[in-house]
């Protein structure tokens, strides 16, 4: 009996372990969603989205009231969209044979009454957009996320142009082993849809007329007949009726049933998630790229900046890197600004007043040798504010720390033939920069500044920087 008891107990805290550990496991799952899904909102804002001129038709249930509006809200960067009423399985009564919110069937399969309401929801939707007289369009049902689809090199309608000309059906979303092949994003292709492995999630798909044909002279337009074919359940049925489906690989859009649970099969709803973290996973070095990163730092500094129309200009490696690469220098480690002091206008409190940055530090003065430097606080990515002055002969800015202590004034000063601004087009805004930049970057980084090389800001004060003002560590600055 004690025996019994002592093995009960164990299997007991096995199974309370267990729980434990699983929920655990599913809160890691969520986090990880919840902030790619944050990384991709920060790559939307910092890339114009692509336009999706396909129609996108989605299927909604009339008392889904709070999925119709997370369609809704994704749907800004679509030109046309169409709600589809779904088919309420719960209604029918009879499995066999039923007229259920206005749709007539008869059915062969042994199936829930959500898998019918399902099949018949993608029947009617398709029917609804080939009497609409409709060339192709997107089908999809509430739950799938669109937001990644501007992750994409290419707009859907390019990708689509070169799909292979006999297509029918192109899945954009595939919940199978297929997904596992690999872990990081690479360029999109199309796979033909072997029948003989298993190609789950009707979630999202292109249908072309022909296509559209193929359905309604199978299965009926109305009544629909779903019988025929080797099962009923939807993201079965689909890839039977038509001969000609194909499957876009990486996925472009996925289920996210973080606050929508499945409704044909909530007991899968963990499962998505899984497969969703995979989907995500193969674009997690696009959307964790230095260049995103630092982009969105600059943008959000380039927000608080323009709220008190402070002006300013791209300045040092940020320059740099847009004049020679059209980018950030990838191993530069901050963002560099100029603006000259008689623009200064803003203080301190109003960019931290944001909420957005906080202060590294603050070195010199507003009349000599001012240096501001915040750190943005959700990506740990510095920005430094330098002030240009202004003399009859040079313009110059300050810098600190290093060799700069021996300087009676503890601080380096830099010096540029006086330039006037002009305005650039970075990441789909405008940003002033130095009119004269190749000598402004010459200046500053010799006459080879076209050629990439790697050192730090110490190793540069060693001679690697070029204007700097030498007799500075001679004597002290009194008016400048």
């Amino acid at each position: 009996m004690k025996v019994i008891l002592i093995l009960i107990l164990i299997i007991v805290l096995i199974l309370i372990f267990f729980k434990m550990y699983k929920k655990e496991r599913s809160k890691q799952l969520y986090e990880y969603l919840e902030n790619f899904v944050k990384d991709v909102d920060r790559y939307n804002t910092i890339f114009p989205r692509k336009v999706i001129k396909i129609p996108v038709y989605y299927i909604n249930m009339d008392k889904s009231t709070d999925r119709n509006e997370w369609m809704k809200k994704q749907m800004v960067n679509v030109e046309r969209y169409y709600r589809v009423p779904a088919v309420n399985g719960y209604k029918i009564k009879n499995k066999k044979h039923d007229v259920v919110d206005g749709v007539e069937f008869y059915n062969q399969f042994d199936l829930t009454l959500p898998e019918i309401g399902c099949t018949l929801s993608h029947l009617k939707a398709i029917k609804i957009a080939y009497e609409n007289g409709e060339e192709m369009v997107i089908i999809m049902e509430d739950d799938i996320y669109m937001d990644m689809m501007n992750l994409m090199d290419y707009s859907l309608e390019t990708l689509i142009e070169n799909a292979p000309d006999d297509w029918e059906i192109i899945k954009l979303v595939n919940h199978s082993q297929v997904l596992n092949k690999s872990s990081t994003y690479k360029e999109h292709s199309f796979h033909f849809y072997d029948r003989n492995k298993p190609a789950y999630s009707s979630g999202a798909y292109v249908i072309n007329r022909k296509g559209m044909e193929t359905f309604l002279r199978t299965c009926g337009a109305n009544p629909y007949y779903l019988m025929n074919q080797k099962s009923g359940v939807t993201d079965t049925f689909l890839w039977q009726v038509s001969k000609q489906v194909y499957i876009l690989e990486p996925c472009v859009v996925t289920h996210l049933n973080t606050k929508l649970n499945s409704t044909i099969h909530d007991e899968d709803t963990h499962g998505h998630l899984r497969v969703t973290k995979t989907i995500f996973g193969q674009y997690k070095e696009k959307v964790l790229s230095k260049q995103i990163k630092f982009s969105k730092v600059l943008i959000d500094m380039d927000n608080i900046l323009k709220k008190y129309k402070q002006p300013y200009f791209l300045t040092c490696g940020t320059l740099l890197g847009f004049v020679r690469e059209n980018k950030f220098i990838e191993h530069d480690e901050d963002i560099d600004f100029g603006i000259f002091s008689d623009d200064l206008k803003v203080n301190i409190d109003d960019i931290l007043s944001n909420g957005v940055f906080s202060l590294k530090h603050k070195l010199g003065k507003p009349e000599l040798g001012y240096e501001l430097s915040f750190t943005h606080k959700e990506l740990q990515i510095s920005i430094d504010l330098f002030v240009y002055y202004k003399t009859p002969e040079y313009y110059w800015n300050a810098t600190y720390f290093d060799l700069c202590n021996q300087t009676p004034n503890k601080m380096c000063r830099w010096k540029y033939t006086p330039f006037e601004l002009q305005q650039i087009s970075f990441l789909g805004r405008d940003f002033l920069i130095p009119a004269n930049e190749d000598l402004f970057l010459t200046e500053s980084y010799g006459k080879d500044w076209m050629t990439p090389k790697k050192f730090s800001y110490t190793e540069g004060l060693s001679g690697l920087y070029t204007n700097l003002i030498k007799e500075d560590f001679t004597s002290e600055l009194i008016d400048v």
